[in-house]
């Protein structure tokens, strides 16, 4: 949205395709989670520029290079973003990506186990928590969100701690089954049940997806977590210098 914004002021005319129904891409789980509330407010806010802006927006369209090369676009942004990291962990496909979960949290299962504790990992935690889950979080470090900032990280151990979530830490998972993740800790062989299983390992650029949109036109700019997974922040500036380097 950032990219489109910026080339639109800039006095291209600019096309902006989304494969799913609304603007937002991966962010839109923000809606559902209550003190994600910035991030929600801040992807309405730029939902509702585009909309008043001069870009047309293609809704329910998945761009492929072929339809690019038939537009006949002089350029092309590719913001297409990340998606979750499946581990070669046995059973893995019976386990909710992070991304996903939020969107079926009301449909989730009393006893929860998130694998993965960066800060994805630990916002789910707390958010189920705070709907009344028991959750249990696994992960492999010793540190618990060491991918948050410093305020945010002391926010997070604050909101486990009145919440109730409980951390397993130098946990590695080694197989899923139906209500129940097997994991090592210590040496040790050990096991825990649970409703649901919620996987929160990281999230991959869709670099193949994206490289293929080269030579569809003369000038090609991936922008975003096509690149790296990162956060928010990072997006918007890319999309942004991406759009002023047309």
């Amino acid at each position: 949205m950032k990219a489109a914004l910026t080339a639109a002021e800039q006095g291209h005319n600019v096309t902006l395709f989304e494969m799913s129904d609304s603007l937002g891409g991966l962010m839109k789980y923000a809606e559902h989670v209550p003190f994600k509330y910035p991030h929600a407010r801040y992807i309405k806010f730029m939902a509702d520029k585009v909309k008043k802006s001069a870009v047309s927006v293609k809704l329910k369209t998945k761009a492929t290079p072929e339809m690019i090369k038939a537009g006949g676009f002089d350029a092309v942004i590719s913001a297409i973003g990340s998606e979750p990291v499946l581990p070669p962990i046995p059973g893995v496909e019976k386990a909710i990506p992070a991304i996903e979960a939020h969107y079926k949290a009301d449909s989730l299962g009393k006893k929860i186990v998130v694998i993965g504790g960066g800060q994805v990992g630990v916002e789910m935690a707390i958010h189920l928590a705070m709907l009344g889950r028991e959750v249990t979080v696994l992960e492999m470090l010793r540190e618990i969100a060491p991918d948050a900032s410093p305020t945010q990280r002391g926010e997070l151990f604050i909101e486990m701690r009145d919440s109730g979530v409980k951390v397993i830490n130098y946990a590695k998972c080694t197989a899923i089954e139906a209500g129940k993740v097997f994991f090592d800790k210590d040496g040790a062989a050990s096991s825990i049940e649970a409703d649901d299983i919620i996987l929160a390992v990281g999230m991959k650029p869709k670099t193949e997806e994206s490289d293929s949109f080269m030579g569809t036109a003369d000038t090609f700019i991936p922008a975003g977590d096509c690149n790296k997974a990162r956060i928010l922040e990072w997006a918007t500036k890319e999309g942004y210098y991406a759009a002023m380097s047309l």
